[in-house]
């Protein structure tokens, strides 16, 4: 352990190592002080034929495999599912353009969802603010508590939202908003990596065009941090979870277009979940998700987690 990382630290990756692969304790008929320990593993997967989503395929469609070693799938659901959003906005100062319109597109994000879903707003600069619960989407959303706030904190807000505990029937999507730089935070890239691959939540990351305070667009901003370069850094946590990010001058107006294609992926995927076999329980696992039909489709999938 690094020094300077301490008890906090340690509570969040223990936190965090227990929300993915998450063991499930069974009694043996009334004899409580027996037990049997089963690993349910959530894997979140897309499918895509060029652009289209594929619906309709049941379980005996995909191909799920951990290290390398075919499982059964137990259970597959599509789209059903209600889904917990927590939208992780930037709002530090090389954002200030930005801001007002940062206000209306998180009202009209929350006109999206259906009433099924729930969402929570969470604000970044020095501090990391949860502006607005989670409950559900209907409500009015807090926007008036999205104030700008000076540094940049962008690894531990992402932070803050992937430890955040699986509730049981629900799934759960972390859309963040940011130009990339993080100028702020104690946690470094190495640990939102590693907790990006333990994680159960889904993230998504859209790097727009951010207007600067003068009104001009500043486009691709430096992402150096200590030698650490952040926007890599979020790309490949997204990626570890089975989503995405959006580089700048795709959504360079509204950010609610950004987020309607995150949501729409997210939505329009299945959850399957199995019990390993045939594996190691302790360790990295690698997971492969492969449609077994004939045709080209495009598989983005959960891609492992850490046992034991």
């Amino acid at each position: 352990m690094k020094s300077g990382q301490g008890a906090p630290f340690l509570a969040l990756v223990a936190m965090a190592s227990a929300i993915s692969g998450r063991a499930v304790e069974q009694p043996i008929g009334n004899q409580q002080a027996f037990r049997t320990q089963t690993t349910v593993v959530t894997v979140n997967a897309s499918v895509r034929r060029g652009n289209t989503p594929v619906a309709g395929l049941a379980a005996e469609d995909f191909i799920v495999t951990d290290n390398k070693v075919r499982q059964t799938i137990d259970t597959l659901a599509y789209e059903a599912v209600p889904i917990d959003v927590s939208l992780v906005v930037d709002m530090s100062g090389s954002t200030l353009g930005s801001h007002a319109r940062f206000r209306s597109d998180v009202v009209d994000i929350a006109a999206l969802l259906r009433p099924v879903d729930r969402l929570a707003v969470v604000t970044f600069g020095s501090m990391v603010l949860e502006v607005h619960d989670m409950q559900p989407a209907s409500n009015a959303v807090s926007i008036d508590r999205m104030v700008p706030g000076g540094l940049t904190s962008v690894n531990s807000a992402v932070l803050s939202r992937l430890v955040r505990a699986p509730v049981v029937g629900r799934r759960h999507l972390v859309v963040l908003f940011t130009d990339g730089i993080d100028t702020n935070s104690a946690i470094r890239g190495e640990t939102i990596r590693e907790i990006a691959r333990r994680t159960e939540s889904v993230m998504h990351v859209v790097f727009p065009r951010f207007a600067g305070p003068a009104g001009t667009l500043v486009g691709r901003l430096p992402v150096q941090r200590a030698g650490e370069d952040v926007r890599r850094v979020l790309t490949e946590a997204a990626a570890s979870t089975g989503g995405r990010s959006h580089e700048p001058g795709l959504f360079s107006g509204s950010l609610v277009t950004a987020f309607r294609q995150a949501f729409e992926q997210f939505r329009l995927s299945y959850v399957l979940t199995y019990r390993p076999v045939g594996v190691e329980h302790k360790g990295w696992h690698e997971i492969a998700v492969t449609v077994n039909r004939s045709g080209s489709y495009r598989v983005q999938a959960t891609r492992g987690y850490f046992g034991g």
